[in-house]
């Protein structure tokens, strides 16, 4: 609902939450409500996407305003950039990123006589840091062993046999499959306001139609998510009943995927410093979009480039 003064009313049953559209930067929808055309006008007047997902998270529909579209020349900058040296260097250096807080967040949980496995992941990880470029022989094997080491922290009841994605077939996987989905969420209103498009990547390729520049853009926000999971199922805040088997498919209940996306939120809002930077994790990814869109505008395209921006769009 949307009233004249400028909020958007939630209604759950028991009370009503009226909230400033100025204060909204992106809307999920994963439950059945009704949506205005005078709404729909609103949210576009303030830059404010809207995303659907079903109940594991997965994203149905998404509507943007008309402002991307002013960003069509630095789109076509970005399809320069994405063959580029420098862009190889900054995936590479994306996925050591993401290696290096893995291990340092598994330090914090591991058990003291299990340390001697995480000297020797990061024994292995040492080399690639004066050549991250090399990093992209490393990933599928540190993915596999990392998820391993993983297991070893979870209580028996939250353990998983490996990582299963459509369906997710325990609560663990049941966790990142829906957290994912809206750190993606995150990440691509990151990418689109700063004038770049989720579909031309680097790393990961356009063949199959993907939002392949996502993909490789998230990678260094993962271990965020992760960790927040790892953290609240250790301090016993989740409990496996919160969880329901749909076919294969195991799924959070609805009462708790409400209380999962509240404090996943309060987790994103929260100071941290990364990269130097004093910021909430949130403003951290709009950040590092802002920073790749001016390394990207840098780029000097030639005439007969400039040609191909009606095939980008």
């Amino acid at each position: 609902m949307y009233d004249e003064d400028l909020h958007i009313c939630i209604d759950d049953g028991n009370k009503v939450d009226k909230i400033p559209l100025v204060l909204l930067e992106s809307i999920i929808i994963h439950v059945a409500c009704k949506l205005s055309s005078t709404l729909l006008s609103a949210c576009a007047e303030y830059r404010i996407d809207i995303r659907t997902a079903n109940k594991q998270g997965i994203s149905t529909g998404r509507w943007y305003h008309d402002s991307i579209s002013e960003n069509d020349i630095l789109q076509c900058k970005q399809y320069a950039y994405i063959t580029s040296p420098q862009a190889l260097r900054y995936v590479c250096l994306n996925l050591l990123n993401k290696f290096e807080q893995q291990l340092t967040f598994l330090k914090n949980y591991f058990p003291s006589d299990l340390q001697k496995e995480l000297i020797e992941s990061e024994i292995k990880i040492k080399p690639f840091r004066s050549e991250p470029e090399s990093i992209l022989s490393l990933e599928a094997i540190w993915t596999k062993q990392y998820y391993q080491m993983l297991n070893l922290i979870l209580p028996p009841e939250f353990q998983f046999k490996s990582r299963s994605r459509r369906p997710a077939l325990d609560p663990f996987n049941s966790m990142l499959n829906y957290g994912y989905s809206i750190l993606y969420h995150h990440c691509e209103h990151a990418i689109t306001r700063a004038g770049l498009s989720p579909y031309l990547g680097i790393l990961h390729g356009m063949e199959k139609g993907g939002k392949a520049f996502l993909y490789d853009f998230i990678e260094c926000f993962r271990p965020w998510l992760d960790e927040y999971i790892l953290k609240s199922i250790l301090e016993r805040k989740i409990e496996s009943s919160e969880f329901e088997k749909e076919g294969e498919a195991c799924l959070m209940i609805p009462a708790f995927r409400k209380k999962f996306i509240a404090k996943l939120d309060d987790w994103m809002y929260m100071v941290i410093v990364y990269q130097n930077r004093r910021l909430t994790r949130l403003n951290h990814i709009y950040d590092q979009a802002e920073r790749v869109a001016k390394e990207i505008k840098k780029i000097r395209i030639q005439k007969h480039e400039s040609k191909r921006v009606s095939d980008l769009l």
